[in-house]
């Protein structure tokens, strides 16, 4: 996954794997994960591996649930079979239950229409952009205000962490802090201010920049500004960038 970005004979870049399966396991101690941050922070390349990696985690884990869902639901069906009596009063009632079912699914698709508002297609597509600043360390009190500030983020504690953002802005003038400032705002509901935070970001042109316009078009989505939302959506696309396939559905939506 990283051999990417490894590099010959450099004992930090050689030490990398281990640090992200520490993370991944829950064991990283905390210079560790300063030392992972740092890496973070210093090559693009390496970040963009990480994120897939973390998108990779995430991906099992959901396919993990699905997966003791089925089960779950596979053992029920056998339960239901084994129990069941040959009494046609058992099938009339399911089969009266898939009738009205699909009938009103067919009524709401026929009569209310099934095509969502900006503000739901916000809802159901934005998520805080993750920490891969300062990975929370588990077991570990956060010491200086950078950890301490991406703790809160992670905890979903927006309104104090988007202050310590701003202050450490103020103090070291690092775009990322922008970005997920901006974030913060969006997760708080302040979507006017973290409109103006992404187009301040957006300056930068950091690493940060494609999903800086990811959230800014979902921001506009927000405030129901559907003209400004789609010439972004459409300029993703045309890029390929990030969430380039879920900017080109969101397109369709908004047709």
């Amino acid at each position: 996954m990283y051999e990417a970005v490894k590099r010959k004979n450099d004992p930090l870049v050689m030490n990398r794997e281990e640090l992200v399966e520490a993370y991944f396991a829950g064991r990283l101690s905390e210079d560790e994960a300063r030392q992972l941050s740092d890496a973070l922070q210093r090559d693009a390349a390496f970040a963009e591996e990480f994120e897939v990696e973390k998108d990779l985690q995430a991906a099992l884990i959901d396919q993990s649930k699905a997966d003791l869902k089925s089960t779950l639901v596979n053992l029920e069906t056998e339960k239901f079979n084994k129990n069941q009596k040959s009494t046609g009063l058992k099938l009339w009632r399911y089969a009266v239950a898939a009738i009205l079912i699909i009938g009103l699914s067919l009524f709401g698709a026929l009569f209310i229409g099934n095509q969502s508002t900006p503000e739901e297609l916000y809802a159901e597509n934005f998520e805080p952009y993750r920490n891969i600043i300062a990975p929370v360390v588990r077991g570990e009190h956060a010491e200086g205000l950078l950890e301490k500030s991406f703790a809160l983020y992670e905890r979903g504690d927006y309104d104090q962490a988007e202050k310590d953002f701003s202050k450490l802005y103020e103090a070291t003038g690092d775009g990322y802090l922008l970005f997920y400032r901006g974030n913060a705002l969006l997760a708080l509901g302040r979507t006017e201010e973290a409109i103006t935070l992404f187009k301040s970001h957006q300056e930068t042109r950091d690493n940060f920049y494609y999903k800086s316009r990811w959230y800014l078009a979902l921001a506009y989505l927000k405030l129901d500004k559907k003209a400004d939302a789609i010439s972004i959506l459409e300029e993703i696309v045309a890029n390929n960038s990030y969430n380039a396939e879920k900017a080109a559905q969101l397109l369709k939506e908004l047709d």
